[in-house]
């Protein structure tokens, strides 16, 4: 069940946040962009179970509910219009809250008694697209609902690829178990935002980002290793 499970979670991290690009997410009040959307989450998850359906043609039907639930889920949301940014944050956490729900149904009864291969990678890849893409998107509404902004707009990252790198650079050191990968990595990462800082006014320094990401990495040493340190 587990090993199916985050093979469709993770699936569903990458189509939901590094496979939306400004423009789906600007039509995502839209059947085309919602539809478009689904069909991404459809390719994802078939990806990740290609080999287990061979065996088990079931799950190609799992598919196609997954698809339709997914795409019920989105449409629904979409009904809500413009909102506030706190009714936007709460929309943001009720809508991943039902796919999770959705993902954990469709493994519990289409994976139970069965193993669909080893866990902690699709843990791994989870944590990793949750420290470096959906961690940013939280920190952004959140902050947004704080001050009460009176809707929420489409997030965009400034310096968006430095900001991937140097995040990414940061859960790859911290999720080795090798020292001198993790200082690599770390003093990489700093330089990166260092530099930033040193030829663009205003650039600011990542701090909830980076502790969102170390804390992820540090879990997915756990799963990966059985320790931290």
């Amino acid at each position: 069940m587990w090993g199916l499970f985050w093979r469709l979670y993770a699936a569903h991290l990458f189509a939901d946040f590094p496979l939306q690009t400004p423009a789906i997410l600007s039509q995502k009040n839209r059947f085309k962009g919602i539809f478009i959307h689904a069909v991404l989450v459809l390719v994802t998850s078939a990806i990740v179970i290609v080999q287990g359906a061979v065996f088990r043609p079931v799950l190609f039907a799992m598919l196609l509910i997954l698809f339709v639930l997914h795409f019920a889920i989105d449409w629904t949301k979409s009904l809500t219009g413009q909102v506030s940014a706190r009714t936007g944050l709460l929309l943001f956490f009720a809508d991943q809250i039902a796919h999770l729900g959705v993902i954990l149904l469709l493994a519990t009864v289409f994976g139970w008694q069965y193993f669909y291969g080893p866990v902690s990678p699709f843990i791994r890849l989870s944590l990793a697209i949750f420290a470096i893409w959906v961690a940013p998107v939280i920190i952004y509404i959140t902050g947004r609902a704080i001050k009460n902004n009176e809707e929420v707009g489409i997030y965009v990252e400034r310096f968006s690829k430095f900001a991937k790198v140097e995040r990414a650079l940061l859960f790859i050191g911290l999720s080795f178990r090798s020292l001198p990968i993790v200082i690599i990595c770390v003093i990489a990462a700093v330089l990166i935002r260092a530099l930033l800082l040193l030829n663009e006014e205003n650039v600011p320094v990542p701090v909830w980002e980076w502790i969102f990401v170390i804390l992820s990495a540090l879990a997915g040493r756990l799963v990966e290793y059985g320790t931290i340190i």
